[in-house]
C-alpha cells in the first residue's frame, strides 16, 4: 500500500502537471472535455494538443486523427466533440511560443501519465489478489462502502486483525 500511495502521489503530480500547460497552452480545452483523462481526450492531446494544430481541419479529420488511439472515434458525441473542439480552437487565447518544445513536453506528461497508470492498475490487481488469501478481508469487504483500495489500507495499518483483544484495542 506505501507503494500504491507513492505512485497516487506521482499520479497526482502529473495531472497537475498537465492541468497546468492546458491551462496556459489551450485554456479552453476543459470547455470540450472536462475530464482530459477520457480516451477522447487523451486522443485529442496526442494528435492536436495545440488550437494551432486543428486550425483547417474538419471534424472528420479530427475522427481520423484520433482513430491512432481508440477503437470507436466517431459516432454522435465524437462529431459533436470535434466541432467543438475546433470551434474552441479557432478562438483560443492560449500561449503560442516555442510550440515544439512544449509539445514535447506534454507528450513526455502524457507517456508518464499512461506509464503510472498502468503502474496502479497492476498495483491494484494485486492488492485484489492478495485481499482473497486474508480472511478478514472478505469480512470487511462485506461492509458497505469499503472497496478493495480501503480494507487493504485498513490492513496495511493495523495489521493482522486476530491480533486485537477487543474492537477497542490499539
Amino acid at each position: 500500500m506505501s507503494d500504491r500511495e507513492f505512485w497516487v502521489s506521482n499520479c497526482t503530480r502529473l495531472k497537475n502537471r498537465i492541468a497546468r500547460w492546458l491551462d496556459i497552452r489551450f485554456p479552453e480545452y476543459s470547455s470540450v472535455f472536462s475530464d482530459w483523462t477520457c480516451k477522447r481526450s487523451m486522443a485529442s492531446l496526442y494528435e492536436f494538443p495545440f488550437p494551432v494544430d486543428l486550425q483547417g481541419m474538419t471534424a472528420a479529420e479530427v475522427i481520423n486523427g484520433w482513430r491512432k488511439h481508440m477503437k470507436r472515434a466517431r459516432g454522435t458525441s465524437g462529431l459533436e466533440k470535434a466541432a467543438q473542439l475546433i470551434s474552441y480552437g479557432a478562438r483560443s487565447i492560449g500561449e503560442t511560443s516555442a510550440i515544439h518544445e512544449a509539445k514535447q513536453d506534454l507528450r513526455r506528461l502524457l507517456d508518464e501519465y499512461c506509464r503510472i497508470v498502468e503502474i496502479l492498475e497492476k498495483i491494484e490487481l494485486d492488492v485484489l489478489e492478495l485481499l482473497q488469501q486474508i480472511p478478514a478481508a472478505q469480512q470487511l469487504r462485506s461492509i458497505y462502502g469499503l472497496g478493495p483500495i480501503f480494507v487493504a489500507a485498513i490492513l496495511s495499518g493495523a495489521g493482522d486483525l486476530t491480533l486485537y483483544s477487543h474492537g477497542r484495542s490499539y
